[in-house]
């Protein structure tokens, strides 16, 4: 895909800091440590900026310099912590092993213990690593220095709460995370940015074949499917509708429709279900 084109940040600084940021986070969202997911790689983050693009076509009242920096950034960050391979040296996966493997060590856990750990828990790993860089002299996890006017605290909120359970058992804290502080509409760009994720299911992220030389459990397979027959998902932000384009082989068409539909649509009703009061 084209390079994104940033369309809602228009600051010269600002549209540098968003380049830096992405030229240093590419390396490590290249990393692919979980083979089994589909792609999250920093075609994953421009795909989002394009997406936030789009989805704020309409709005009445337009996101000012701050507010897109801060989506752009979370765009590029909020998976980073998909791809930390060594992420039991953080602090949210030292807490998972005292809590769930008393006296036992990381390197002890089988393989896909570790990586359903950080896939579980990637947007609480992601939020330290971002932590970790502010106004730090080496910053050795992200590769680049955050300091206050790269709106870390704000940044690190949206990528913690992009995987919250916001309608179940993390609602008290996505809640806190997305309140509305210095002079940024965090409810409105924690939707943007989980809206945007979810729109991002296409078959650029998910090559069948590829599956084909790995060893997914089932859960996987039907997230690499539901990936790879959506063939387009068109924004009209003329009649602010979203309409999602399939591709079913012919032959088994129906089969098909009955079984991706309802894990696809669903999916992303509920999500702008929990939006819709901030959208609105």
């Amino acid at each position: 895909m084209a390079d994104p084109t940033w369309q809602r940040l228009h600051e010269d600084t600002l549209r540098g800091q968003i380049a830096s940021l992405r030229t240093a986070v590419a390396e490590i969202l290249a990393g692919n440590y979980l083979p089994s997911f589909t792609d999250h790689s920093v075609t994953h983050s421009d795909q989002l900026c394009d997406l936030v693009d789009k989805l704020t076509e309409p709005l009445e009242a337009q996101l000012n310099e701050k507010e897109a920096f801060i989506l752009y950034a979370s765009a590029y960050l909020h998976d980073s912590g998909l791809q930390h391979q060594r992420a039991n040296e953080t602090r949210v996966v030292g807490a998972i092993l005292t809590e769930r493997f008393p006296g036992r060590l990381w390197g002890e856990l089988d393989t896909e213990t570790q990586r359903s750990i950080v896939r579980e828990r990637h947007h609480r790993i992601s939020g330290e690593m971002i932590t970790q860089s502010i106004n730090a002299a080496y910053p050795t996890i992200l590769g680049i220095q955050l300091t206050d006017d790269w709106y870390p605290g704000q940044v690190r909120a949206l990528a913690v709460a992009h995987n919250l359970y916001m309608d179940g058992q993390d609602r008290d804290e996505y809640a806190e995370l997305t309140k509305d502080w210095g002079g940024v509409r965090m409810s409105l760009l924690s939707a943007l940015l989980r809206l945007a994720d979810i729109l991002d299911e296409s078959r650029r992220r998910s090559r069948l074949y590829l599956g084909n030389t790995r060893e997914l459990s089932l859960e996987s397979k039907m997230h690499w499917w539901r990936h790879y027959y959506v063939a387009e998902i068109e924004i009209n932000t003329a009649d602010r509708t979203i309409v999602l384009w399939f591709d079913f082989p012919p032959a088994r068409r129906a089969q098909y429709r009955d079984m991706i539909l309802p894990l696809q649509v669903p999916w992303i009703r509920a999500e702008f279900d929990r939006h819709a009061e901030v959208l609105a």
